[in-house]
């Protein structure tokens, strides 16, 4: 990993930020400058920066951390979204159906596209009417292998108010999952400690203390004979990894889940032949005072649609 570190010059003020690390990053090209913008490379006054035509001012702290192989997979990459992907744009808030695999933000080797980078990239092709780029704020996350809804704000303010929504829970979150195991009961609740295990970046259920945690399950359909359900997961509370680590404490693992379930050899082959990561997907979000989200449901990803189609024709 690379890191270069400037500071803006009087003769600089005002310039923008792509054009101004041009004249200070001798040897980069502005090419080279606008992906390491693209890919969450970039940071002034320790804020990730990811608008090139962003104005600097004399004295502001510019950062730029990249690696060359990052660099040249994200050159290679294909697009990952397009406009099936981009459920719907109201009130400066943009709902997206994720993909399974996309990060949200940029990883620290900034190896691949994330969710940020692929929909400015997506969004400078399709506005054509706007003449500047929308600078995107996260509202929430999804773990990488986790489909579904996220929200995306076009202001701070937006995203702010989203973000005090999503402390104060006023939105409902319904996820679907496909689970390892027939569950006992078709309604059923887990709460729990939660603490997370910073080594190995997951979470278990802690014996004392921990933080709270709340999901409230309802089987949808079981397959007996394959050996998997697919259940509703409604969190109250919002932990890393918890609607995972609820279901693998109640012996209930998500199918393909790396973490918190392991590979079960009775499943039949050609079911699992089809799962390539976890199978959780966020189905759905509403909140009371956004009717536009009334009514707004994620598709189910191509291999989650596979799948219920092998185990239910």
């Amino acid at each position: 990993m690379e890191t270069l570190q400037f500071t803006v010059p009087q003769k600089l003020h005002s310039y923008r930020l792509d054009m101004a690390l041009v004249s200070l990053a001798s040897g980069l090209s502005r090419r080279k400058i606008r992906q390491i913008i693209d890919v969450g490379g970039c940071y002034q006054n320790k804020k990730r920066v990811k608008i090139a035509s962003r104005p600097v001012h004399q004295g502001d702290r510019l950062l730029l951390q990249f690696s060359e192989r990052g660099l040249k997979l994200f050159k290679t990459a294909q697009p990952a979204l397009s406009a099936h992907h981009i459920l719907r744009r109201e009130g400066g808030v943009i709902a997206i159906n994720k993909p399974p695999g996309l990060p949200i933000q940029a990883t620290k080797e900034q190896s691949q596209l994330h969710l940020i980078s692929a929909l400015s990239k997506y969004l400078r092709q399709t506005d054509k009417t706007e003449n500047r780029a929308t600078e995107l704020y996260l509202a929430h996350r999804l773990d990488r292998e986790t489909s579904g809804v996220v929200l995306v704000a076009e202001s701070q303010l937006v995203c702010d108010r989203l973000m005090a929504g999503f402390r104060e829970r006023e939105f409902i979150k319904e996820y679907h999952a496909l689970v390892v195991g027939i569950p006992r009961e078709n309604e059923f609740t887990v709460k729990c400690g939660l603490r997370k295990n910073g080594q190995y970046c997951t979470v278990h259920v802690a014996k004392k203390g921990g933080k709270d945690s709340e999901t409230h399950f309802q089987v949808i359909k079981c397959y007996p004979q394959w050996g998997i359900s697919l259940v509703a997961c409604r969190p109250v509370t919002g932990r890393t990894h918890q609607i995972r680590v609820h279901l693998a404490s109640k012996g209930l693992p998500i199918l393909g889940d790396k973490a918190y379930g392991e590979r079960p050899k009775s499943l039949a082959k050609d079911l699992l032949a089809l799962v390539h990561y976890h199978q959780l997907h966020a189905r759905q979000i509403t909140h009371p005072d956004l009717p536009f989200l009334k009514g707004l449901i994620a598709p189910y990803p191509p291999s989650f649609s596979a799948l219920l189609k092998l185990v239910d024709p």
